[in-house]
């Protein structure tokens, strides 16, 4: 039998995994169901035949919440239950070895969670839809999500989504107490250090934060920045910033957190 990798193992797992956390699971999402059904019921009743659309755009804001609300919620809670010493070593006697560890909550709150909140938010919203437009007398679209995210592009929502995933994937690793407030916490005191190098920055450049944003003729800041700053430099620093954003960071994360879960496991 494969010491890292066990298809039987992995299946197993993931059972022990969604058992242990089901309840937790069909509470929360039943309940956010259950407030988005009384919101829609009171924007239904509350709305004339022709104003249907609004239904339609409070769907998009609603699952967009859902989809990457629940990624933060459910992998900062990727490790529950590893927090305390007795569930630790629970943890630790599980027949599955640490890759299997990692990557089935890893893969079950990223792709797992992105397939069901889709499925499941499809099916909610034609049940309510066709609910309200019977007792209402109304005429509410069928929600569907890909014609809502279209424009934003599917790719570049992936993209963002997996590098939220990652962040607080790597804290339900890092932080054994209250992971999801103090991965928000670092999150926070991070931007503030970008910020302050930013403001840093500027005022370097361009002596007072006063001509950032104006225009500066004789100022010698203009003649570096059309220097350095031309159009192809800005296109291959916006390629790389991309890159950097959406692979090399999730990557960095993803294998940062598993280190981490083999440093818990040690």
């Amino acid at each position: 039998m494969n010491q890292i990798f066990d298809i039987n193992r992995v299946m197993l797992f993931s059972k022990l995994k969604f058992n242990l956390n089901k309840k937790m699971f069909l509470i929360s999402t039943g309940g956010f169901f259950g407030l988005l059904f009384i919101i829609t019921f009171f924007m239904a009743y509350s709305i004339s035949p022709g104003e249907e659309l609004i239904i339609t755009n409070f769907h998009k804001v609603a699952y967009g919440i859902m989809l990457f609300a629940g990624t933060v919620f459910l992998a900062s809670r990727s490790y529950y239950d590893m927090n305390t010493p007795e569930k630790s070593i629970t943890q630790i006697l599980i027949p599955a070895s640490t890759f299997e560890k990692f990557i089935v909550p890893a893969f079950a709150t990223s792709f797992g969670w992105l397939i069901f909140s889709f499925l499941s938010y499809e099916v909610f919203s034609a049940f309510v839809n066709f609910l309200w437009s019977g007792l209402f007398g109304l005429s509410i679209e069928f929600f569907y999500i890909f014609d809502s995210i279209k424009n934003e592009g599917i790719p570049d929502l992936l993209k963002g989504f997996l590098l939220i995933h990652s962040i607080y994937f790597l804290g339900a690793t890092a932080f054994k107490k209250y992971p999801l407030g103090k991965t928000l916490l670092a999150g926070f005191l991070i931007n503030a250090a970008i910020t302050i190098f930013t403001l840093i920055l500027m005022i370097t450049m361009f002596g007072s934060l006063r001509y950032f944003g104006s225009t500066f003729d004789d100022n010698s800041a203009k003649h570096f920045i059309k220097q350095i700053f031309s159009p192809k430099f800005a296109e291959n620093l916006s390629y790389a910033v991309e890159m950097v954003f959406t692979i090399f960071l999730p990557l960095t994360f993803y294998v940062a957190a598993f280190f981490k879960l083999k440093e818990r496991e040690a």
